[in-house]
């Protein structure tokens, strides 16, 4: 048996079993973890749930050897949904209590590299010997005449990394 939190225990479809009836099927689904993937964009996520945890995944058609619904994104009751874009509190409203999500409410805050950047210069400020790891960022368009000022005092070429906000 598989959880995905310590909590929800649900048996594994047996891979020696040849064919299963709809019923069957669906029965079987009812003892195992179902993790939504409708908002998931790379392959390796749903390979890992399945070859590594056992576990299903949702899809957007029937399943073609018993042709049930259950799985399918807008049927199946799943129990961890895998999101790779931004999460809000408002999808929380539709959970059930024993739903789990990969994010948790408002973590764009951090996970955004131009929000950490912010953060982590204003920690910079206040305890500056705890926070000298991460080389000088600066935020566009607020911080560009400091990065100007930065440039003319150094005197000498060098090398900026500049990543886009909202981008990879």
């Amino acid at each position: 048996m598989k959880s995905v939190d310590g909590t929800t225990t649900k048996k594994l479809i047996d891979p020696e079993k040849k064919k299963a009836t709809k019923e069957e099927f669906e029965a079987i689904l009812n003892e195992q973890i179902i993790m939504n993937v409708r908002d998931v964009h790379y392959n390796v996520i749903r390979n890992i749930a399945k070859k590594v945890f056992g576990w299903r995944c949702t899809r957007y058609k029937p399943d073609k050897e018993t042709g049930s619904t259950k799985l399918m994104h807008t049927n199946a009751d799943w129990d961890l949904i895998w999101i790779d874009s931004d999460f809000t509190v408002e999808r929380l409203k539709n959970f059930k209590p024993h739903q789990k999500v990969n994010h948790f409410p408002g973590m764009s805050i951090l996970a955004l590299k131009n929000n950490l950047a912010k953060y982590l210069n204003l920690m910079q400020l206040s305890v500056p010997s705890e926070f000298g790891f991460f080389p000088k960022t600066w935020i566009f368009p607020s911080d560009s005449y400091t990065l100007m000022n930065y440039i003319a005092e150094k005197k000498k070429s060098m090398m900026l990394i500049v990543k886009p906000c909202g981008l990879s």
